[in-house]
Protein backbone atom coordinates (compact mmCIF):
# COMPACT_ATOMS: atom_id res chain seq x y z
CA UNK A 1 0.00 0.00 0.00
CA UNK A 2 0.83 3.71 -0.93
CA UNK A 3 0.48 4.51 2.93
CA UNK A 4 2.77 2.09 4.23
CA UNK A 5 5.24 2.66 1.95
CA UNK A 6 5.23 6.25 2.31
CA UNK A 7 5.20 5.95 6.64
CA UNK A 8 8.28 3.72 5.71
CA UNK A 9 10.23 6.29 2.84
CA UNK A 10 9.53 3.75 -0.32
CA UNK A 11 7.16 5.39 -2.74
CA UNK A 12 8.25 6.53 -5.13
CA UNK A 13 8.12 10.02 -7.30
CA UNK A 14 5.70 9.04 -10.02
CA UNK A 15 3.38 7.49 -7.28
CA UNK A 16 3.04 10.23 -4.92
CA UNK A 17 2.26 13.04 -8.32
CA UNK A 18 -0.16 10.87 -8.69
CA UNK A 19 -1.32 10.88 -5.38
CA UNK A 20 -0.76 14.85 -5.16
CA UNK A 21 -3.09 15.19 -8.54
CA UNK A 22 -5.96 12.95 -6.74
CA UNK A 23 -6.34 15.05 -4.10
CA UNK A 24 -6.25 18.38 -6.35
CA UNK A 25 -8.77 17.26 -8.59
CA UNK A 26 -10.85 15.49 -5.51
CA UNK A 27 -10.89 17.82 -2.41
CA UNK A 28 -13.74 16.10 -0.60
CA UNK A 29 -12.51 12.49 -1.12
CA UNK A 30 -10.89 11.81 2.09
CA UNK A 31 -11.87 12.75 5.07
CA UNK A 32 -8.31 14.25 6.54
CA UNK A 33 -6.47 15.80 3.68
CA UNK A 34 -3.95 17.19 6.01
CA UNK A 35 -2.80 13.82 6.95
CA UNK A 36 -2.17 12.59 3.24
CA UNK A 37 -0.45 15.91 2.50
CA UNK A 38 1.77 15.85 5.66
CA UNK A 39 2.80 12.34 3.93
CA UNK A 40 3.47 13.33 0.66
CA UNK A 41 6.04 16.11 2.24
CA UNK A 42 7.98 12.81 4.22
CA UNK A 43 11.57 12.40 2.09
CA UNK A 44 11.17 9.78 -1.34
CA UNK A 45 13.04 6.98 -2.13
CA UNK A 46 13.02 6.83 -5.49
CA UNK A 47 12.66 3.59 -7.21
CA UNK A 48 13.45 2.74 -11.00
CA UNK A 49 9.68 2.17 -11.61
CA UNK A 50 6.29 2.90 -10.17
CA UNK A 51 4.57 -0.45 -8.60
CA UNK A 52 0.50 0.30 -10.81
CA UNK A 53 0.97 -2.10 -12.70
CA UNK A 54 0.86 -5.02 -9.16
CA UNK A 55 -2.51 -2.43 -8.39
CA UNK A 56 -3.97 -2.68 -11.36
CA UNK A 57 -3.42 -6.18 -11.48
CA UNK A 58 -5.36 -6.69 -8.15
CA UNK A 59 -8.31 -4.04 -9.69
CA UNK A 60 -8.90 -6.22 -12.78
CA UNK A 61 -8.53 -9.34 -10.80
CA UNK A 62 -12.52 -8.82 -10.02
CA UNK A 63 -13.48 -7.42 -13.44
CA UNK A 64 -14.96 -9.00 -16.39
CA UNK A 65 -13.60 -7.75 -19.49
CA UNK A 66 -15.53 -7.72 -22.65
CA UNK A 67 -14.14 -9.43 -26.02
CA UNK A 68 -12.99 -7.40 -28.39
CA UNK A 69 -12.62 -8.28 -31.92
CA UNK A 70 -9.46 -8.51 -33.73
CA UNK A 71 -9.81 -5.05 -35.18
CA UNK A 72 -6.79 -3.07 -35.49
CA UNK A 73 -8.51 0.06 -34.33
CA UNK A 74 -10.35 -1.70 -31.69
CA UNK A 75 -7.20 -2.89 -30.33
CA UNK A 76 -5.78 0.96 -30.41
CA UNK A 77 -9.04 1.73 -28.47
CA UNK A 78 -8.75 -0.80 -25.88
CA UNK A 79 -4.51 -0.05 -25.51
CA UNK A 80 -5.17 3.61 -25.28
CA UNK A 81 -8.18 3.05 -22.90
CA UNK A 82 -5.59 0.55 -20.26
CA UNK A 83 -3.59 3.51 -20.55
CA UNK A 84 -4.73 6.12 -19.31
CA UNK A 85 -7.41 3.84 -16.62
CA UNK A 86 -4.80 2.19 -15.31
CA UNK A 87 -3.19 4.81 -13.14
CA UNK A 88 -6.92 6.22 -12.37
CA UNK A 89 -7.33 3.09 -10.82
CA UNK A 90 -4.19 2.73 -9.24
CA UNK A 91 -5.14 6.40 -7.51
CA UNK A 92 -8.67 5.08 -6.86
CA UNK A 93 -7.05 2.07 -4.67
CA UNK A 94 -4.42 4.13 -2.96
CA UNK A 95 -6.92 6.70 -1.61
CA UNK A 96 -9.40 3.72 -0.50
CA UNK A 97 -6.41 1.84 1.64
CA UNK A 98 -5.52 5.36 2.61
CA UNK A 99 -9.24 5.61 4.16
CA UNK A 100 -9.36 2.64 5.73
CA UNK A 101 -6.00 2.90 7.41
CA UNK A 102 -7.22 6.51 8.59
CA UNK A 103 -10.18 4.87 9.60
CA UNK A 104 -8.79 2.17 11.70
CA UNK A 105 -6.24 4.31 12.96
CA UNK A 106 -8.19 6.71 14.83
CA UNK A 107 -10.90 3.93 15.74
CA UNK A 108 -7.79 1.64 17.61
CA UNK A 109 -6.27 5.37 19.06
CA UNK A 110 -10.00 5.89 20.23
CA UNK A 111 -10.28 2.31 21.82
CA UNK A 112 -6.49 2.86 23.34
CA UNK A 113 -7.30 6.22 24.83
CA UNK A 114 -10.31 4.33 26.29
CA UNK A 115 -8.83 1.43 27.84
CA UNK A 116 -5.83 3.36 29.12
CA UNK A 117 -8.14 5.83 31.21
CA UNK A 118 -4.61 8.55 31.72
CA UNK A 119 -4.74 9.52 35.10
CA UNK A 120 -3.13 12.07 37.22
CA UNK A 121 -1.74 11.32 40.98
CA UNK A 122 -0.47 12.82 43.93
CA UNK A 123 1.28 11.22 46.21
CA UNK A 124 2.40 11.95 50.05
CA UNK A 125 5.12 9.63 51.43
CA UNK A 126 5.23 8.76 55.04
CA UNK A 127 6.48 12.24 57.41
CA UNK A 128 4.92 14.44 54.64
CA UNK A 129 1.78 16.02 53.72
CA UNK A 130 0.36 18.27 51.34
CA UNK A 131 -2.23 20.03 49.85
CA UNK A 132 -3.52 20.48 45.98
CA UNK A 133 -6.20 22.76 43.97
CA UNK A 134 -7.83 20.33 41.65
CA UNK A 135 -9.04 21.69 38.11
CA UNK A 136 -12.21 22.60 39.29
CA UNK A 137 -11.26 24.36 42.04
CA UNK A 138 -11.85 21.80 44.71
CA UNK A 139 -9.52 21.86 47.26
CA UNK A 140 -7.73 19.03 48.91
CA UNK A 141 -5.38 18.01 51.65
CA UNK A 142 -3.01 14.75 51.76
CA UNK A 143 -2.47 13.62 55.24
CA UNK A 144 0.81 11.33 55.79
CA UNK A 145 0.97 8.24 53.28
CA UNK A 146 -1.78 8.92 50.84
CA UNK A 147 -2.61 8.54 46.98
CA UNK A 148 -5.08 10.85 45.07
CA UNK A 149 -5.98 9.53 41.63
CA UNK A 150 -8.03 11.44 38.98
CA UNK A 151 -8.52 10.93 35.54
CA UNK A 152 -7.86 12.96 32.46
CA UNK A 153 -11.46 14.18 31.59
CA UNK A 154 -11.83 15.09 35.46
CA UNK A 155 -13.99 18.51 35.07
CA UNK A 156 -16.75 16.48 33.05
CA UNK A 157 -16.87 13.64 35.27
CA UNK A 158 -15.28 14.65 39.07
CA UNK A 159 -14.37 11.12 40.60
CA UNK A 160 -11.12 10.74 42.70
CA UNK A 161 -9.46 7.56 44.13
CA UNK A 162 -8.27 7.93 47.38
CA UNK A 163 -5.87 5.51 49.66
CA UNK A 164 -5.39 7.05 53.13
CA UNK A 165 -6.29 10.55 54.38
CA UNK A 166 -7.50 13.47 52.99
CA UNK A 167 -9.46 16.57 53.72
CA UNK A 168 -11.93 17.85 50.54
CA UNK A 169 -13.27 21.26 50.56
CA UNK A 170 -15.52 20.55 47.26
CA UNK A 171 -16.37 23.62 44.91
CA UNK A 172 -20.15 23.21 44.07
CA UNK A 173 -21.90 22.37 40.60
CA UNK A 174 -25.25 21.34 41.02
CA UNK A 175 -25.37 18.98 37.55
CA UNK A 176 -21.48 17.86 38.20
CA UNK A 177 -21.73 15.69 41.54
CA UNK A 178 -18.12 15.27 43.25
CA UNK A 179 -17.36 11.59 43.92
CA UNK A 180 -14.80 9.80 46.47
CA UNK A 181 -13.99 6.08 46.19
CA UNK A 182 -11.91 4.39 48.82
CA UNK A 183 -12.01 0.74 48.67
CA UNK A 184 -15.64 -0.73 48.37
CA UNK A 185 -16.72 2.97 49.43
CA UNK A 186 -18.23 5.91 47.69
CA UNK A 187 -19.01 9.41 48.75
CA UNK A 188 -20.97 11.14 46.48
CA UNK A 189 -21.32 15.33 47.67
CA UNK A 190 -21.97 18.84 45.19
CA UNK A 191 -20.40 21.33 47.57
CA UNK A 192 -18.81 19.50 50.87
CA UNK A 193 -15.99 20.14 53.19
CA UNK A 194 -15.32 16.64 54.51
CA UNK A 195 -12.62 14.46 55.68
CA UNK A 196 -11.97 10.54 54.42
CA UNK A 197 -9.76 8.15 56.35
CA UNK A 198 -9.41 5.65 54.51
CA UNK A 199 -5.87 3.76 55.02
CA UNK A 200 -5.86 0.29 53.52
CA UNK A 201 -4.09 -1.47 56.08
CA UNK A 202 -6.83 0.22 59.01
CA UNK A 203 -9.46 -2.01 60.27
CA UNK A 204 -12.22 0.99 59.35
CA UNK A 205 -12.61 3.80 57.40
CA UNK A 206 -14.00 7.10 59.04
CA UNK A 207 -15.74 9.76 57.15
CA UNK A 208 -16.15 13.31 58.77
CA UNK A 209 -18.57 16.51 57.82
CA UNK A 210 -17.63 19.67 58.51
CA UNK A 211 -20.39 21.16 55.63
CA UNK A 212 -22.61 20.09 53.32
CA UNK A 213 -24.44 17.08 52.95
CA UNK A 214 -22.81 13.10 52.16
CA UNK A 215 -24.28 10.58 50.53
CA UNK A 216 -22.33 7.20 50.89
CA UNK A 217 -22.71 3.65 49.78
CA UNK A 218 -20.47 0.71 49.75
CA UNK A 219 -20.20 -1.72 47.24
CA UNK A 220 -21.15 -4.90 48.97
CA UNK A 221 -24.39 -3.23 50.26
CA UNK A 222 -25.45 -0.54 47.26
CA UNK A 223 -29.10 -0.33 48.12
CA UNK A 224 -28.44 1.17 51.50
CA UNK A 225 -27.54 4.97 51.48
CA UNK A 226 -26.17 7.01 53.83
CA UNK A 227 -26.71 10.56 54.68
CA UNK A 228 -24.53 12.69 56.69
CA UNK A 229 -24.74 16.21 58.11
CA UNK A 230 -22.62 18.68 59.61
CA UNK A 231 -20.95 17.60 62.21
CA UNK A 232 -21.44 13.96 62.03
CA UNK A 233 -19.15 11.26 61.02
CA UNK A 234 -19.25 7.71 60.02
CA UNK A 235 -17.53 4.72 60.64
CA UNK A 236 -17.16 1.85 58.65
CA UNK A 237 -15.68 -1.51 59.35
CA UNK A 238 -13.44 -2.68 56.96
CA UNK A 239 -14.99 -4.73 54.09
CA UNK A 240 -12.15 -7.60 54.35
CA UNK A 241 -12.73 -7.45 58.40
CA UNK A 242 -16.45 -8.18 57.83
CA UNK A 243 -16.23 -11.36 55.86
CA UNK A 244 -13.13 -12.63 58.20
CA UNK A 245 -14.34 -11.84 61.34
CA UNK A 246 -17.31 -14.05 61.60
CA UNK A 247 -18.05 -16.30 58.52
CA UNK A 248 -20.71 -18.00 60.36
CA UNK A 249 -23.01 -14.88 60.23
CA UNK A 250 -25.52 -13.65 58.20
CA UNK A 251 -23.69 -11.64 55.93
CA UNK A 252 -26.44 -8.53 55.81
CA UNK A 253 -26.76 -9.07 59.72
CA UNK A 254 -23.03 -8.40 59.96
CA UNK A 255 -23.10 -4.99 57.13
CA UNK A 256 -25.38 -4.03 59.49
CA UNK A 257 -23.34 -4.02 62.98
CA UNK A 258 -20.53 -2.37 60.40
CA UNK A 259 -22.33 1.13 60.44
CA UNK A 260 -21.59 3.40 62.83
CA UNK A 261 -22.74 7.23 62.81
CA UNK A 262 -21.88 9.55 66.05
CA UNK A 263 -20.33 13.09 66.13
CA UNK A 264 -17.22 14.86 65.54
CA UNK A 265 -15.43 14.17 68.52
CA UNK A 266 -14.31 18.37 69.98
CA UNK A 267 -11.50 19.01 71.80
CA UNK A 268 -11.22 21.80 74.16
CA UNK A 269 -7.22 21.13 73.91
CA UNK A 270 -6.86 22.39 70.55
CA UNK A 271 -10.39 24.16 69.74
CA UNK A 272 -11.31 22.24 66.75
CA UNK A 273 -12.57 18.41 65.68
CA UNK A 274 -9.72 15.95 66.68
CA UNK A 275 -10.96 14.21 63.10
CA UNK A 276 -9.28 17.26 61.01
CA UNK A 277 -6.58 18.11 63.65
CA UNK A 278 -3.35 16.75 61.63
CA UNK A 279 -4.25 19.61 59.31
CA UNK A 280 -3.03 21.95 61.54
CA UNK A 281 0.35 19.37 61.98
CA UNK A 282 -1.17 18.05 65.34
CA UNK A 283 -1.85 14.24 65.89
CA UNK A 284 -4.23 13.84 68.63
CA UNK A 285 -5.31 10.46 70.44
CA UNK A 286 -7.90 9.87 73.18
CA UNK A 287 -7.40 6.40 75.17
CA UNK A 288 -5.75 4.72 72.44
CA UNK A 289 -3.58 1.66 72.62
CA UNK A 290 0.26 1.88 71.95
CA UNK A 291 -0.15 -1.06 68.86
CA UNK A 292 -2.57 1.85 67.28
CA UNK A 293 -1.22 4.79 68.40
CA UNK A 294 2.55 3.76 66.75
CA UNK A 295 0.68 2.90 63.51
CA UNK A 296 0.20 6.41 63.14
CA UNK A 297 3.10 7.42 64.36
CA UNK A 298 5.16 5.54 61.79
CA UNK A 299 2.68 7.39 59.09
CA UNK A 300 3.29 11.10 60.58
CA UNK A 301 6.69 10.43 61.51
CA UNK A 302 8.01 7.90 58.68
CA UNK A 303 9.65 5.93 61.11
CA UNK A 304 9.20 2.01 61.83
CA UNK A 305 7.98 1.22 65.66
CA UNK A 306 8.25 -2.37 66.98
CA UNK A 307 6.64 -3.37 69.73
CA UNK A 308 8.29 -6.34 71.34
CA UNK A 309 5.81 -7.22 73.94
CA UNK A 310 1.78 -7.86 74.11
CA UNK A 311 1.32 -6.21 77.12
CA UNK A 312 3.15 -2.85 76.23
CA UNK A 313 1.09 -2.75 73.18
CA UNK A 314 -1.87 -2.71 74.87
CA UNK A 315 -0.69 0.28 77.10
CA UNK A 316 -3.15 3.16 76.30
CA UNK A 317 -2.58 6.99 75.91
CA UNK A 318 -3.95 10.39 75.42
CA UNK A 319 -2.66 13.14 74.63
CA UNK A 320 -1.44 15.96 71.19
CA UNK A 321 1.54 15.69 69.66
CA UNK A 322 2.02 19.23 68.81
CA UNK A 323 5.39 20.23 67.08
CA UNK A 324 6.99 17.35 68.79
CA UNK A 325 9.68 14.90 67.07
CA UNK A 326 9.87 10.91 67.09
CA UNK A 327 12.65 11.37 70.11
CA UNK A 328 10.50 14.09 72.26
CA UNK A 329 7.44 11.68 71.57
CA UNK A 330 8.60 8.81 72.46
CA UNK A 331 10.06 10.54 75.66
CA UNK A 332 6.35 12.08 76.38
CA UNK A 333 4.67 8.24 75.85
CA UNK A 334 7.29 6.66 78.12
CA UNK A 335 6.95 9.31 81.02
CA UNK A 336 3.58 9.25 80.67
CA UNK A 337 2.89 5.45 81.22
CA UNK A 338 5.59 6.17 84.36
CA UNK A 339 8.47 4.74 82.45
CA UNK A 340 6.36 0.78 81.66
CA UNK A 341 8.92 0.55 78.75
CA UNK A 342 12.41 1.01 77.27
CA UNK A 343 13.29 2.29 73.63
CA UNK A 344 16.28 2.10 71.24
CA UNK A 345 16.22 3.67 68.36
CA UNK A 346 18.65 2.79 65.49
CA UNK A 347 18.40 5.31 62.57
CA UNK A 348 14.52 5.77 61.22
CA UNK A 349 13.81 2.28 63.41
CA UNK A 350 12.14 2.17 66.90
CA UNK A 351 12.39 -1.00 68.84
CA UNK A 352 10.24 -0.76 72.61
CA UNK A 353 10.80 -3.21 74.69
CA UNK A 354 9.23 -3.67 78.54
CA UNK A 355 10.93 -2.47 81.21
CA UNK A 356 11.97 -5.48 83.72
Amino acid sequence: MLLGKRMNGEASAEELAELELFLENKPSALPNRAILEALIQLPIQHTEKPDIDNTWNLLSSNILLQQVANQEDEIKRKTFFLRYFKPMAAAASIAAMLFIGIYFFYNQRSAIKENAAPQNEVATRAGSRTNILLPDGTKVWLNAGSVLNYKKDFLTNRQVTLKGEAFFDVAHQKKNPFIVHCGNINIKVLGTAFNVKAYPQDSQVETSLLRGLIELTTDKDPERKFLLRPNEKITITNQKEISSTSPKKDETALLKDAYSIGELTNNSRIKMPEEVAWMQEKLVFTGENFKTLAGRMERWYGVEIEIADSKVEELKFTGVFDSLNIVQAIQTLEFSCNNKFLYNIHKNKIVIKPKS
